[in-house]
Protein backbone atom coordinates (compact mmCIF):
# COMPACT_ATOMS: atom_id res chain seq x y z
CA UNK A 1 0.00 0.00 0.00
CA UNK A 2 1.61 3.91 -1.14
CA UNK A 3 1.79 6.43 2.12
CA UNK A 4 -0.43 9.24 1.74
CA UNK A 5 1.28 11.25 -0.71
CA UNK A 6 1.66 15.51 -0.49
CA UNK A 7 -1.22 17.12 -2.53
CA UNK A 8 0.81 18.40 -4.51
CA UNK A 9 3.90 17.20 -6.07
CA UNK A 10 7.34 18.51 -6.15
CA UNK A 11 6.69 21.53 -7.79
CA UNK A 12 8.44 22.72 -11.06
CA UNK A 13 8.17 26.03 -11.93
CA UNK A 14 7.99 26.48 -15.73
CA UNK A 15 5.70 29.61 -16.24
CA UNK A 16 4.77 30.56 -19.62
CA UNK A 17 4.36 34.05 -21.11
CA UNK A 18 0.60 33.85 -22.36
CA UNK A 19 0.23 38.09 -22.69
CA UNK A 20 1.59 40.85 -21.02
CA UNK A 21 -0.34 40.20 -18.29
CA UNK A 22 -0.83 36.09 -17.68
CA UNK A 23 1.39 33.66 -16.89
CA UNK A 24 0.58 30.00 -16.31
CA UNK A 25 2.74 26.91 -14.52
CA UNK A 26 1.50 23.28 -13.97
CA UNK A 27 0.67 21.08 -11.39
CA UNK A 28 0.24 17.63 -10.60
CA UNK A 29 -2.86 17.27 -8.70
CA UNK A 30 -4.05 13.80 -6.89
CA UNK A 31 -7.37 13.00 -7.34
CA UNK A 32 -9.02 9.98 -5.79
CA UNK A 33 -10.15 6.96 -7.77
CA UNK A 34 -13.66 5.68 -7.93
CA UNK A 35 -13.70 2.64 -5.96
CA UNK A 36 -12.33 1.75 -2.56
CA UNK A 37 -10.55 -0.82 -1.41
CA UNK A 38 -9.92 -1.15 2.17
CA UNK A 39 -6.54 -0.80 3.61
CA UNK A 40 -6.43 -4.55 4.73
CA UNK A 41 -6.32 -5.38 0.80
CA UNK A 42 -3.12 -6.39 -0.38
CA UNK A 43 -2.86 -9.15 -2.39
CA UNK A 44 -5.04 -8.87 -5.74
CA UNK A 45 -6.51 -10.88 -8.08
CA UNK A 46 -7.27 -10.27 -11.87
CA UNK A 47 -9.54 -13.09 -13.47
CA UNK A 48 -10.54 -12.87 -17.06
CA UNK A 49 -14.54 -14.07 -17.43
CA UNK A 50 -14.79 -12.66 -20.73
CA UNK A 51 -15.79 -14.33 -24.01
CA UNK A 52 -14.22 -13.02 -27.49
CA UNK A 53 -16.06 -10.34 -29.27
CA UNK A 54 -17.64 -11.69 -32.21
CA UNK A 55 -16.15 -10.45 -35.88
CA UNK A 56 -19.18 -8.69 -37.14
CA UNK A 57 -19.64 -7.04 -34.17
CA UNK A 58 -19.12 -3.12 -33.29
CA UNK A 59 -17.70 -2.10 -36.44
CA UNK A 60 -18.78 0.43 -38.96
CA UNK A 61 -17.82 2.44 -41.70
CA UNK A 62 -19.62 5.87 -42.83
CA UNK A 63 -18.11 7.55 -45.93
CA UNK A 64 -19.82 10.95 -47.38
CA UNK A 65 -22.69 9.69 -50.15
CA UNK A 66 -22.18 6.06 -49.65
CA UNK A 67 -24.77 3.96 -46.76
CA UNK A 68 -22.89 2.96 -43.69
CA UNK A 69 -22.00 -0.58 -43.69
CA UNK A 70 -20.72 -3.18 -40.91
CA UNK A 71 -17.27 -4.43 -41.09
CA UNK A 72 -15.49 -7.63 -40.14
CA UNK A 73 -12.35 -7.56 -37.64
CA UNK A 74 -10.90 -9.90 -36.04
CA UNK A 75 -9.80 -8.46 -32.13
CA UNK A 76 -8.58 -12.07 -30.92
CA UNK A 77 -6.36 -10.68 -28.91
CA UNK A 78 -8.05 -7.60 -27.37
CA UNK A 79 -8.78 -9.45 -24.16
CA UNK A 80 -5.38 -10.77 -23.60
CA UNK A 81 -3.59 -7.13 -23.98
CA UNK A 82 -6.60 -5.31 -22.17
CA UNK A 83 -5.66 -7.50 -19.00
CA UNK A 84 -2.13 -7.73 -18.96
CA UNK A 85 -1.62 -4.34 -19.88
CA UNK A 86 -4.38 -4.34 -17.03
CA UNK A 87 -2.21 -6.23 -14.73
CA UNK A 88 0.70 -4.78 -15.08
CA UNK A 89 -0.53 -0.89 -14.56
CA UNK A 90 -2.24 -1.95 -11.60
CA UNK A 91 1.34 -3.58 -10.26
CA UNK A 92 2.90 -0.26 -11.14
CA UNK A 93 1.01 1.46 -9.10
CA UNK A 94 2.45 -0.23 -5.85
CA UNK A 95 -1.15 0.11 -4.16
CA UNK A 96 -1.02 -3.61 -3.40
CA UNK A 97 1.80 -5.94 -2.33
CA UNK A 98 1.24 -8.33 -4.75
CA UNK A 99 -0.74 -8.61 -8.25
CA UNK A 100 -1.96 -11.94 -9.98
CA UNK A 101 -3.40 -12.49 -13.51
CA UNK A 102 -5.23 -15.47 -14.41
CA UNK A 103 -5.42 -15.33 -18.54
CA UNK A 104 -7.35 -18.54 -18.85
CA UNK A 105 -11.31 -17.51 -18.93
CA UNK A 106 -13.44 -19.00 -17.01
CA UNK A 107 -16.21 -18.51 -18.47
CA UNK A 108 -18.03 -21.59 -20.25
CA UNK A 109 -20.90 -19.78 -21.81
CA UNK A 110 -21.00 -19.07 -25.45
CA UNK A 111 -23.21 -16.02 -24.59
CA UNK A 112 -21.29 -13.02 -25.22
CA UNK A 113 -24.12 -10.49 -25.99
CA UNK A 114 -25.02 -11.30 -22.02
CA UNK A 115 -22.25 -11.35 -19.84
CA UNK A 116 -21.83 -13.75 -17.04
CA UNK A 117 -20.49 -13.33 -13.11
CA UNK A 118 -18.50 -15.70 -11.82
CA UNK A 119 -20.21 -17.86 -8.74
CA UNK A 120 -19.73 -17.22 -5.25
CA UNK A 121 -17.91 -20.64 -4.79
CA UNK A 122 -15.85 -19.90 -7.76
CA UNK A 123 -14.57 -16.79 -6.10
CA UNK A 124 -13.88 -18.60 -3.30
CA UNK A 125 -12.07 -21.09 -4.68
CA UNK A 126 -9.69 -18.63 -6.71
CA UNK A 127 -9.56 -16.55 -3.30
CA UNK A 128 -8.29 -19.69 -1.43
CA UNK A 129 -5.84 -20.77 -4.39
CA UNK A 130 -4.02 -17.13 -4.86
CA UNK A 131 -4.33 -16.27 -1.53
CA UNK A 132 -6.16 -12.70 -2.56
CA UNK A 133 -7.44 -10.76 -0.48
CA UNK A 134 -9.93 -9.03 -3.70
CA UNK A 135 -10.69 -10.22 -6.88
CA UNK A 136 -10.98 -8.14 -9.57
CA UNK A 137 -13.44 -9.81 -12.33
CA UNK A 138 -13.31 -8.52 -16.08
CA UNK A 139 -17.22 -9.73 -17.38
CA UNK A 140 -17.28 -8.48 -20.98
CA UNK A 141 -14.73 -6.28 -23.15
CA UNK A 142 -16.41 -4.37 -25.79
CA UNK A 143 -14.32 -2.93 -28.62
CA UNK A 144 -16.42 -0.96 -31.37
CA UNK A 145 -15.45 1.69 -34.16
CA UNK A 146 -16.52 4.20 -36.76
CA UNK A 147 -14.28 4.94 -40.01
CA UNK A 148 -16.23 8.65 -41.27
CA UNK A 149 -15.24 10.88 -43.46
CA UNK A 150 -16.94 14.46 -45.49
CA UNK A 151 -16.04 16.59 -47.23
CA UNK A 152 -14.95 20.06 -45.57
CA UNK A 153 -15.72 24.07 -46.07
CA UNK A 154 -12.18 24.23 -47.46
CA UNK A 155 -13.09 21.47 -50.13
CA UNK A 156 -10.95 19.03 -48.72
CA UNK A 157 -11.69 15.64 -46.86
CA UNK A 158 -11.58 15.37 -42.96
CA UNK A 159 -11.32 11.45 -42.17
CA UNK A 160 -11.14 9.97 -38.72
CA UNK A 161 -11.81 6.43 -37.00
CA UNK A 162 -13.35 6.70 -33.50
CA UNK A 163 -12.54 3.61 -31.56
CA UNK A 164 -14.41 2.84 -28.22
CA UNK A 165 -13.94 0.58 -25.30
CA UNK A 166 -16.45 -0.36 -22.48
CA UNK A 167 -15.01 -2.97 -19.93
CA UNK A 168 -17.72 -4.71 -17.43
CA UNK A 169 -16.29 -5.69 -14.17
CA UNK A 170 -17.34 -6.81 -10.83
CA UNK A 171 -14.55 -6.68 -7.75
CA UNK A 172 -14.77 -9.12 -4.74
CA UNK A 173 -13.51 -8.01 -1.22
CA UNK A 174 -14.79 -10.39 1.12
CA UNK A 175 -16.36 -13.89 1.60
CA UNK A 176 -19.91 -12.40 2.41
CA UNK A 177 -19.77 -9.48 0.42
CA UNK A 178 -21.64 -9.04 -2.79
CA UNK A 179 -19.60 -7.92 -5.74
CA UNK A 180 -19.57 -4.50 -6.79
CA UNK A 181 -20.33 -3.89 -10.23
CA UNK A 182 -18.52 -1.39 -12.27
CA UNK A 183 -18.92 -0.51 -15.87
CA UNK A 184 -16.27 2.07 -17.37
CA UNK A 185 -15.48 3.20 -20.78
CA UNK A 186 -12.64 4.90 -23.33
CA UNK A 187 -12.66 6.68 -26.52
CA UNK A 188 -9.61 7.32 -28.68
CA UNK A 189 -10.32 9.52 -32.12
CA UNK A 190 -7.60 9.17 -34.60
CA UNK A 191 -8.26 11.74 -37.50
CA UNK A 192 -6.87 13.41 -40.57
CA UNK A 193 -7.53 15.90 -43.98
CA UNK A 194 -6.35 15.29 -47.39
CA UNK A 195 -7.61 16.69 -50.56
CA UNK A 196 -8.18 13.13 -52.13
CA UNK A 197 -10.29 11.13 -50.06
CA UNK A 198 -8.39 8.05 -50.47
CA UNK A 199 -5.54 9.79 -49.15
CA UNK A 200 -7.40 10.82 -45.91
CA UNK A 201 -8.71 7.67 -45.52
CA UNK A 202 -5.78 5.70 -45.94
CA UNK A 203 -3.72 7.43 -43.79
CA UNK A 204 -5.29 6.50 -40.64
CA UNK A 205 -4.32 3.36 -38.92
CA UNK A 206 -5.37 -0.01 -39.43
CA UNK A 207 -8.40 -0.72 -37.67
CA UNK A 208 -7.28 -3.91 -35.48
CA UNK A 209 -4.25 -2.16 -34.58
CA UNK A 210 -6.14 0.61 -33.35
CA UNK A 211 -8.03 -1.53 -31.52
CA UNK A 212 -5.34 -3.34 -29.97
CA UNK A 213 -4.00 -0.06 -29.26
CA UNK A 214 -6.96 1.28 -27.64
CA UNK A 215 -7.31 -2.22 -25.46
CA UNK A 216 -3.70 -0.78 -24.06
CA UNK A 217 -4.55 2.38 -23.23
CA UNK A 218 -7.78 1.70 -21.88
CA UNK A 219 -6.19 -0.62 -19.36
CA UNK A 220 -4.05 2.11 -18.25
CA UNK A 221 -6.71 4.50 -17.79
CA UNK A 222 -8.72 1.76 -15.85
CA UNK A 223 -6.20 1.47 -13.23
CA UNK A 224 -5.92 5.40 -12.94
CA UNK A 225 -10.03 5.55 -12.83
CA UNK A 226 -10.15 2.77 -9.69
CA UNK A 227 -6.95 4.18 -8.41
CA UNK A 228 -5.74 7.39 -6.53
CA UNK A 229 -3.93 9.03 -9.81
CA UNK A 230 -1.89 12.57 -10.15
CA UNK A 231 -3.49 14.67 -12.93
CA UNK A 232 -1.44 17.65 -14.02
CA UNK A 233 -3.27 20.83 -14.24
CA UNK A 234 -2.82 24.45 -15.56
CA UNK A 235 -2.73 27.40 -12.97
CA UNK A 236 -2.48 30.52 -13.89
CA UNK A 237 -0.83 34.28 -12.42
CA UNK A 238 -1.24 37.42 -13.11
CA UNK A 239 1.33 40.06 -13.44
CA UNK A 240 1.00 44.01 -12.67
CA UNK A 241 3.74 47.23 -12.76
CA UNK A 242 3.00 47.37 -9.07
CA UNK A 243 6.35 46.92 -7.07
CA UNK A 244 4.62 44.69 -4.38
CA UNK A 245 3.46 42.30 -6.93
CA UNK A 246 6.85 42.05 -8.82
CA UNK A 247 8.48 41.40 -5.51
CA UNK A 248 5.85 38.43 -4.79
CA UNK A 249 6.24 37.38 -8.71
CA UNK A 250 10.12 37.45 -7.37
CA UNK A 251 9.47 35.48 -4.35
CA UNK A 252 7.68 32.72 -6.11
CA UNK A 253 10.05 31.68 -8.64
CA UNK A 254 12.32 31.25 -6.04
CA UNK A 255 9.60 29.01 -4.21
CA UNK A 256 9.31 30.97 -1.75
CA UNK A 257 5.65 30.51 -1.42
CA UNK A 258 4.87 32.30 2.13
CA UNK A 259 6.50 35.30 1.29
CA UNK A 260 5.12 35.83 -2.08
CA UNK A 261 1.49 35.53 -0.32
CA UNK A 262 2.62 37.87 2.10
CA UNK A 263 3.81 40.38 -0.41
CA UNK A 264 0.76 39.87 -2.68
CA UNK A 265 -1.48 40.49 0.27
CA UNK A 266 0.02 43.47 1.03
CA UNK A 267 -0.69 44.94 -2.86
CA UNK A 268 -4.15 43.83 -2.23
CA UNK A 269 -5.05 45.51 0.77
CA UNK A 270 -3.52 48.71 -0.74
CA UNK A 271 -4.35 48.94 -4.78
CA UNK A 272 -7.43 49.46 -6.37
CA UNK A 273 -10.00 46.22 -7.95
CA UNK A 274 -7.67 45.36 -11.18
CA UNK A 275 -4.93 45.15 -8.83
CA UNK A 276 -6.66 43.40 -5.93
CA UNK A 277 -8.47 40.94 -8.55
CA UNK A 278 -4.62 39.89 -9.89
CA UNK A 279 -3.13 39.61 -5.83
CA UNK A 280 -6.09 37.18 -5.52
CA UNK A 281 -6.25 35.21 -7.60
CA UNK A 282 -2.24 34.94 -7.25
CA UNK A 283 -2.81 33.83 -3.36
CA UNK A 284 -5.49 31.22 -4.25
CA UNK A 285 -3.10 29.24 -6.10
CA UNK A 286 -0.21 29.84 -3.82
CA UNK A 287 -2.43 28.24 -1.44
CA UNK A 288 -2.93 25.22 -3.29
CA UNK A 289 0.28 24.93 -3.55
CA UNK A 290 1.03 24.73 -0.25
CA UNK A 291 -1.99 22.45 -0.06
CA UNK A 292 -4.70 24.87 1.66
CA UNK A 293 -7.39 24.34 -0.18
CA UNK A 294 -9.70 26.34 1.64
CA UNK A 295 -7.56 29.58 2.07
CA UNK A 296 -7.43 28.93 -1.96
CA UNK A 297 -10.71 28.67 -2.43
CA UNK A 298 -11.10 31.91 -0.58
CA UNK A 299 -8.95 34.21 -2.26
CA UNK A 300 -10.16 32.46 -5.89
CA UNK A 301 -13.84 33.77 -4.71
CA UNK A 302 -12.69 37.67 -4.17
CA UNK A 303 -10.95 37.47 -7.44
CA UNK A 304 -14.02 36.06 -9.22
CA UNK A 305 -16.29 38.95 -7.85
CA UNK A 306 -13.45 41.36 -8.23
CA UNK A 307 -12.69 40.14 -12.02
CA UNK A 308 -17.24 40.36 -12.39
CA UNK A 309 -16.56 43.71 -10.78
CA UNK A 310 -14.24 45.33 -13.38
CA UNK A 311 -16.63 44.46 -16.30
CA UNK A 312 -16.62 43.29 -19.84
CA UNK A 313 -15.14 46.67 -20.88
CA UNK A 314 -12.04 46.24 -18.96
CA UNK A 315 -10.50 42.99 -20.44
CA UNK A 316 -11.42 41.34 -17.71
CA UNK A 317 -13.80 38.77 -19.08
CA UNK A 318 -11.29 35.81 -19.66
CA UNK A 319 -9.43 35.68 -16.21
CA UNK A 320 -13.34 35.91 -14.62
CA UNK A 321 -13.90 32.81 -16.95
CA UNK A 322 -11.15 31.78 -15.93
CA UNK A 323 -11.14 31.95 -11.90
CA UNK A 324 -14.69 30.99 -12.22
CA UNK A 325 -13.33 27.46 -13.64
CA UNK A 326 -10.55 27.18 -11.45
CA UNK A 327 -13.55 27.78 -8.38
CA UNK A 328 -15.49 24.79 -9.65
CA UNK A 329 -12.33 22.98 -9.12
CA UNK A 330 -11.00 23.71 -6.15
CA UNK A 331 -14.33 23.04 -4.53
CA UNK A 332 -14.34 19.98 -6.15
CA UNK A 333 -11.09 18.85 -4.57
CA UNK A 334 -12.51 20.06 -1.23
CA UNK A 335 -15.16 17.36 -1.63
CA UNK A 336 -12.48 14.58 -2.80
CA UNK A 337 -10.62 14.99 0.34
CA UNK A 338 -12.18 12.80 2.72
CA UNK A 339 -12.49 10.00 -0.07
CA UNK A 340 -8.30 10.39 -0.49
CA UNK A 341 -8.18 9.52 3.08
CA UNK A 342 -10.44 6.20 2.47
CA UNK A 343 -7.81 5.16 -0.33
CA UNK A 344 -4.19 6.57 1.20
Amino acid sequence: MIKKAYIISAFLLTALAINAQDLYTSIDVLRPGCFVFPQKIKNVLVVNNSLKQPDNYGHQTQLSGQLKTNVEVNTDSAILYFLTSFSRALADKQYFDNVDLLEKTQNKSVMYYTPSSLTALQVDHLRKMYDADAVIVLNRLLLSDILEDYLTTDDDYYAYLEVHCVSVWHIFLTDNDDPRSLTLADTLVWENRDYRRSDAVEALPDRRNALLDMAIYSAESTVNKLLPHWEQRDRYFYTHNNRTMKAGMDAFYHKQWDEAIDLWYEAYQSGNNNLKARAAANMAATFEIEGDLNSALYWAQQAVGLFYNLGVFSNSHEQYTKMVRYTTELQQRIKEEDELEKQL
